[in-house]
């Protein structure tokens, strides 16, 4: 029978409903859970798993279990059999990758605000405060005393404003400014906070808007976690036999 390969889909929930072939990357994801690091950054290029990597890893701190215990997805992931407690965290999502931000710094305002307004639907808190950084700040906080668990908070493509503006000095500095400042509340949120995970395409040393952050770790040339996004030759041809005969 024909397997369903989840070709352009970044949803791990929607790759393990479909049983859609799921190359497993949740026992590297457990090492890194696991480890030391709190805040940790990602680089890697575009349709490389960064989005999906995100994506599982909100369902991993949903306590979604059944995705991963067989229940749905026709097979049990690694992760399932691995020393984790499968707490619920409340997880702030954000992805900077669909805005359109040669038009205004307005349209970086609107795409942060369909995340924080997403998730304070869905664990029903307030949106409060006048900035961007301020409405983080306050959300990670009252998440963290009307949940009784420290939050999560995973920025998929955190650079899409730079990369897009970069050929637009004025808008990028003021676009450079602003991350700067909405990134900088991730370090004094830390006691409301269990991890934090960004992405993006360019190295964060380069970029200053992280110079607040000095605990995060960067992972990008770490060789523990080369094969957390994107797929090895051993993966490929165990994972696609059939296609590839």
């Amino acid at each position: 029978m024909k397997r369903l390969l989840p070709i352009g889909i970044q949803d791990f929930a929607k790759i393990r409903e479909r049983e859609s072939v799921y190359v497993d990357k949740t026992a590297r994801i457990h090492e890194l859970l696991t480890g030391s690091a709190a805040a940790v950054f990602l680089s890697r290029p575009r349709r490389f798993g960064k989005s999906l990597t995100c994506a599982t890893l909100d369902a991993i701190f949903s306590a979604r279990r059944e995705l991963f215990d067989g229940t749905v997805g026709g097979a049990e992931l690694a992760l399932n059999s691995l020393d984790w407690e499968w707490k619920k965290h409340p997880v702030i999502r954000l992805d900077l990758n669909a805005g359109d931000y040669n038009r205004s710094i307005a349209e970086l305002d609107a795409m942060i605000n369909v995340g924080l307004r997403a998730t304070a639907e869905k664990y029903a808190v307030a949106i409060v405060g006048e900035t961007n950084g301020e409405r983080l700040a306050n959300m990670i906080r009252d998440l963290h005393r009307s949940c009784g668990e420290r939050v999560v908070v995973i920025i998929d493509e955190y650079d899409k404003p730079l990369l897009e503006t970069i050929d637009a000095p004025e808008k990028h500095q003021e676009l450079r400014s602003a991350l700067k400042s909405f990134y900088g509340v991730l370090k004094p949120a830390d006691e409301h906070l269990r991890f934090v995970f960004i992405t993006g395409v360019t190295k964060f040393a380069q970029v200053s808007i992280f110079s607040d952050l000095n605990h995060l770790k960067d992972l990008t040339l770490d060789p523990r976690y080369a094969d957390l996004c994107g797929w090895t030759q051993e993966e490929v041809e165990a994972n696609f036999a059939p296609e590839i005969d």
